[in-house]
């Protein structure tokens, strides 16, 4: 079967490299930038071409870190607060479907695609929300996402949640098992609001504030 999106998704791609790289190439006139300063930048302007499917991620977060290729994927978002991009478009997916919910019994064509989408996935086949379910279910941690019953936003908003926990046990597995990671399993940090010791499993963690070059940091 012909991927229909490929061309877009090569497009995509170029764009976020070309955004990747021209943040990257920002310290040879600024200096080294810190890594807060980096993540922002990511966010804005590489982070919504990567959610179209572009796999310049991790090539961005090892120079943010100032890490190379053999680092544990894991910890590229256990210490930078962001996503893996497989769980990212998947909460904005089921974000997305959380705003066409909210158009029920309305005559727009958004409202009467998802019916039809979720009509198709009813009957197996070929479908956004059959899409959807199957990458689901593929998680580390299975999400369900059952149709049986009308969908409601509380519904795809607990799969939102089901969605994040699985993304942590993911991260959590990756950092348990490595023999590289045996300072970060088990690490509690000060809670900004109430003070208290928690597990942060992802955070945008407090030493990368840290004035060392090696952080990136002048």
């Amino acid at each position: 079967m012909k991927f229909i999106w490929r061309e877009q998704y090569r497009i995509k791609a170029k764009k976020a490299t070309t955004a990747a790289n021209v943040i990257l190439g920002l310290e040879r006139f600024v200096g080294t930038l810190p890594a807060w300063d980096m993540r922002t930048l990511y966010m804005a302007r590489v982070d919504p071409y990567l959610i179209a499917g572009c796999e310049v991620q991790l090539k961005f977060l090892w120079r943010m870190l100032g890490v190379g290729s053999r680092c544990l994927k894991a910890v590229l978002f256990s210490e930078t607060g962001i996503w893996p991009i497989k769980y990212r478009r998947l909460y904005l997916a089921l974000k997305n479907l959380c705003h066409l919910l909210g158009l029920r019994d309305s005559d727009r064509p958004a409202w009467n695609a998802l019916q039809e989408s979720i009509d198709l996935a009813h009957a197996k086949q070929i479908s956004w929300m059959t899409d959807l379910r199957i990458l689901l279910g593929s998680l580390y941690v299975p999400v369900e996402l059952d149709i049986s019953v009308d969908l409601d936003v509380s519904t795809v908003q607990s799969a939102m949640q089901a969605v994040k926990k699985s993304m942590e046990a993911w991260i959590d597995n990756e950092i348990v098992t490595s023999s590289w990671t045996d300072l970060l399993e088990g690490r509690l940090e000060k809670d900004k609001d109430t003070g208290k010791l928690v597990k942060k499993t992802l955070d945008f963690h407090h030493y990368l504030r840290v004035k060392t070059a090696a952080i990136g940091v002048p």
